[in-house]
């Protein structure tokens, strides 16, 4: 299940944020349903600031790309 998911240059990004029991944020995306990130090696602190870096994430993965 996506928290977000959003079209980026034809490429459909659906994001996903969790929070573990200290309270420190993570995320995860697929682009297409195939190239799937996760950052879990340091927490974020919140889920809005989480959810803008996985998406500034997949743009920058996208535009890698071309």
């Amino acid at each position: 299940m996506s928290d977000n998911a959003f079209q980026y240059k034809g490429h459909r990004v659906e994001i996903s944020v969790s929070v573990d029991s200290k309270g420190n944020w993570r995320w995860s995306f697929t682009v297409d349903g195939l190239d799937y990130t996760e950052m879990c090696d340091r927490p974020i602190p919140g889920y809005e600031l989480a959810l803008m870096e996985a998406a500034q994430e997949a743009k920058q993965r996208i535009d890698a790309k071309k």
